[in-house]
C-alpha cells in the first residue's frame, strides 16, 4: 500500500492532520522568534577581569600578562588578543571554527580551569569573568543617538544619555545595552609635595585615607608631576566637601585634613573616544537582544519608551534611533507575504481555466500548508524567522505548488478519462509518486551543501537550506498524503464533456483554453518528431550552444550578493602618532562634506573617533583610528543604484587619502 492508497483510505485521519499542520503551523508563527540575523555562538570568548585603581601597565604587567601565559596552554586556540586598559583588562579567545556542541563547551571549560590556576593576581583585583560571545552582541538591535543639537554642554548630554540607558536596561528582552562617548566625571585630588612634606605626610597617605573615609570615590591612580601628585579617579560624589575635610592624620595636638595638604576639582575624565552624530557632539547608545526575543517586538518596545519619554527630554537634547534592525526584517516578510498571495492568485486563475475551479483550490493550498508546516518544525532545527529563512523561503514560494499541480493534473486526466474516481484518485497519484519525490530529492540535493560549510559562516549559511528543505518535504507530504484524501471528498467528479453550445462566458473560456493547449501539445509532438529525425544536427546545434554559453560566460560578471544595502561604513587610519584631537580634526573635514551633499545621497552618519573595529568584530582603541558609519535613504533611485550614491562619497573622500 503506497502513500496515495493510505490517503484515501483513512480521510478522516488525513483530514485531521491537515488542521493539526495548519492550525500548529499557526500557532508556532506567532512563537517563532524573529530577528535579523540568526543567532549563533561565535566559538569566541571574552576574559575581562576588573582591577580598580590600577593604571594600564599594571594592568598588563600583573593581570593580562599571567592570563595569557595560562591560556595558551589551551588546545583548539587559533588566536588570542588582549586589550590592557586603566582598571580593565580584556582578552579575546577565539577556537577553532570547526568546533561544535561538547568539543566548544569542552574548550571552554579548559579556558577557565586555566584562569583557575593562576593564583598570583592581585588580592584586590576581581575574578576574572569568561563571557561567551554570541552574534546578537556584536550586532545591536536598535541604536539611539543622543545629540547636543543647543549647546547644552557635555554633561547634560552625558546625564541623559546615562537616564536613557538606565531606562532601556530595564525593558523586558534586553540583553545590554552600551553607551558610547560618555565622558565620566572626575575628581582631581592634587597633593602639593611641600605642604605635605612639612606635616610629615605622605602622597601615599593622603590616598589610602581618601579611599577609605570616601566610599562613593572609586579608587583612582596617582601621577606624579614633579612638586604635585595628583589622584584621579571617575564617578559621582555626593559632595567635594566630604573629601576636602577627610582626616589624613589624626596623631599630636592637631588632626590633618585632606584640604591642608591638596586642593580637590572635579571635572570629566579625559576622552577615550569621541562620538558624534550627523557632525554634532553626542553619545550613541546600543540595544542588544536576549535570545529567543522577537526583534520585531523589542523594537516595538523601544518606539513605545522614546514616545512616552521624548516629552522629558530638555530642549537642545535630541533623541534619533539611528539603528532599527525591524525595518530590514519587516519588507522581506511583506515581501514573501505579497509572493505567497500573488502565486496564489496566479495559480488559481490559471488552474481554473484547465482543470476547474475546485480542483485549483486544492492546488494552491499547497503552499501556506508547507510554509506553515515546516514553521512547526524551525524551533526544532533551532533556526527561527530571519534574514537568510526568508530568503530561502522566498526561493522556493514558487515550488511547493509544483508537486500538487503534477498529481491533481495526472488525477484529473484519469478522471477525464472515466477512471473510478477512487481508483483514479490512487492510480493518478501512484503513477507520478516516484518522479515528484525525485524532483523534490534533487532540489533538496541542490542546497544541502550549503549545510556542509564549516565554521561560523557555515553556522549562518545553514539556516538557509534547512529552511528550503523543510518547506520541501512539506510540499511533498501534501501532495501525496494530503491531496489525494481532499480530491476524493472535492476534487472534480467529471470533465468537461463534449461543448452542446448552450455553455456560459466562462465554459466557453476554458473550451478555448483547453484548444490553444491541444494547439501547443500538436507543435510540442511536431518538434519532437523533427529532432528525433534529425538528432545529429540536434545533437550538434546543443554543443555549439553549450560552447557559446561558456565562451561568453568570461564575460559575464559575476555578483554574489549584489549592491542593494542601507548603509556603508568609512574607516579612517591617521599616522600613529596623531592624537586623538587631530584626529577628530581631520574627521570633521569629511563631516562637512558628508553634510554638504543632498539628503537624497545621505540620510544621516554616526562617527567615532578613536574606535575602530577589525574583521573578527573586535574593538580597536587607537587615538588615530576612526570610523563614520553612513545610511543612505531608501528612495526608488537608490534602490536601483545604490553604488551611485558610494561613488560619490569616494570622490569626496578622495581628498584625505594619503
Amino acid at each position: 500500500m503506497n502513500l496515495p492508497e493510505f490517503s484515501v483510505r483513512q480521510t478522516v485521519l488525513v483530514n485531521v492532520l491537515f488542521v493539526v499542520c495548519m492550525v500548529g503551523g499557526c500557532g508556532a508563527l506567532r512563537l517563532t522568534e524573529v530577528e535579523y540575523f540568526h543567532d549563533v555562538v561565535l566559538n569566541q570568548v571574552v576574559v575581562t577581569t576588573t582591577w580598580t585603581g590600577a593604571s594600564a601597565d599594571e594592568v598588563e604587567r600583573l593581570v593580562t600578562a599571567k592570563l595569557e601565559e595560562e591560556i595558551q596552554t589551551v588546545s583548539n586556540v587559533d588566536e588570542m588578543r588582549s586589550a590592557s586598559q586603566a582598571n580593565v583588562s580584556m582578552i579575546s579567545v577565539d577556537f577553532d571554527e570547526t568546533l561544535d556542541g561538547i568539543d566548544y563547551e569542552s574548550a571552554v571549560n579548559d579556558v577557565r580551569g586555566a584562569i583557575d590556576r593562576v593564583n598570583d593576581l592581585p588580592l584586590d583585583a576581581d575574578e576574572p569573568v569568561v563571557r561567551e560571545i554570541v552574534s546578537t552582541e556584536i550586532s545591536p538591535v536598535v541604536m539611539i543617538a543622543v545629540t547636543d543639537v543647543g549647546d547644552v554642554g557635555e554633561l547634560a548630554v552625558r546625564d541623559m544619555a546615562k537616564e536613557v540607558a538606565s531606562r532601556l536596561r530595564d525593558l523586558p528582552g534586553v540583553s545590554k545595552v552600551e553607551v558610547r562617548g560618555l565622558q565620566d566625571r572626575e575628581v582631581r585630588v592634587i597633593v602639593d609635595r611641600a605642604r605635605a612634606a612639612a606635616y610629615d605626610v605622605t602622597v601615599s597617605d593622603v590616598a589610602e585615607r581618601v579611599r577609605r573615609q570616601n566610599q562613593n570615590l572609586p579608587a583612582g591612580t596617582f601621577q606624579d608631576g614633579g612638586n604635585e601628585a595628583t589622584l584621579r579617579a571617575t564617578g559621582d560624589y555626593a559632595s567635594i566637601e566630604e573629601i576636602l575635610d577627610t582626616v589624613v592624620r589624626d596623631e599630636g595636638p592637631a588632626r590633618i585634613y585632606v584640604r591642608d595638604v591638596a586642593r580637590v576639582e572635579q571635572g570629566l575624565e579625559k576622552l577615550q573616544f569621541i562620538t558624534r552624530y550627523d557632525g554634532r557632539p553626542g553619545a550613541v547608545i546600543s540595544v542588544a537582544k536576549k535570545d529567543k526575543t522577537d526583534v520585531r517586538t523589542l523594537v516595538a518596545r523601544v518606539d513605545a519608551f522614546l514616545a512616552d519619554f521624548s516629552p522629558l527630554v530638555p530642549e537642545g537634547i535630541q533623541l534619533r534611533k539611528t539603528l532599527d534592525t525591524a525595518a530590514f526584517v519587516t519588507p522581506r516578510i511583506d515581501v514573501l507575504i505579497d509572493n505567497l498571495v500573488t502565486g496564489m492568485l496566479l495559480v488559481m486563475a490559471l488552474l481554473w481555466f484547465t482543470i476547474g475551479f475546485r480542483n485549483a483550490l486544492l492546488t494552491v493550498i499547497a503552499i501556506p500548508f508547507s510554509f506553515l508546516t515546516a514553521i512547526i518544525f524551525f524551533p526544532i532545527l533551532d533556526i527561527s524567522i530571519n534574514s537568510n529563512t526568508l530568503i530561502g523561503m522566498l526561493l522556493v514560494s514558487g515550488m511547493l505548488v509544483d508537486d500538487a499541480i503534477i498529481v491533481l493534473e495526472n488525477i484529473y486526466r484519469r478522471v477525464e478519462e472515466g477512471e473510478e474516481l477512487r481508483q483514479a484518485v490512487v492510480n493518478g497519484a501512484g503513477e507520478v509518486l516516484w518522479p515528484v519525490t525525485a524532483a523534490v530529492t534533487t532540489t533538496c540535493a541542490a542546497f544541502a551543501p550549503l549545510l556542509l560549510v564549516e565554521g561560523t559562516a557555515g553556522k549562518f549559511v545553514s539556516v538557509l537550506p534547512k529552511a528550503v528543505v523543510v518547506c520541501l518535504i512539506a510540499s511533498l507530504f501534501e501532495c501525496l498524503v494530503i491531496l489525494p484524501a481532499h480530491y476524493l471528498d472535492f476534487g472534480s467528479r467529471r470533465g468537461h464533456g463534449a461543448p452542446t453550445g448552450r455553455e456560459g462566458l466562462f465554459t466557453r473560456m476554458r473550451l478555448a483554453v483547453d484548444r490553444a493547449f491541444d494547439a501547443l501539445r500538436g507543435a510540442y509532438r511536431g518538434a519532437i518528431r523533427r529532432i528525433i529525425t534529425h538528432r545529429a544536427s540536434f545533437a550538434a546545434l546543443t554543443l555549439s550552444l553549450l560552447f557559446a554559453a561558456y565562451a561568453g560566460a568570461q564575460y559575464l560578471k559575476v555578483e554574489l550578493f549584489p549592491g542593494e544595502y542601507s548603509d556603508f561604513n568609512i574607516s579612517l587610519e591617521a599616522p600613529p602618532s596623531y592624537g586623538l584631537e587631530r584626529t577628530a580634526a581631520i574627521v570633521s573635514g569629511i563631516e562637512a562634506r558628508l553634510l554638504a551633499m543632498p539628503e537624497s545621497d545621505i540620510e544621516d552618519f554616526n562617527t567615532t573617533v578613536g574606535l575602530a573595529v577589525d574583521l573578527n568584530y573586535d574593538r580597536i582603541i587607537a587615538p588615530n583610528l576612526a570610523m563614520i558609519d553612513v545610511a543612505i535613504p531608501q528612495t526608488e533611485e537608490n534602490q536601483l543604484e545604490p553604488q551611485r550614491v558610494l561613488q560619490a562619497v569616494n570622490r569626496e573622500l578622495d581628498a584625505f587619502r594619503a
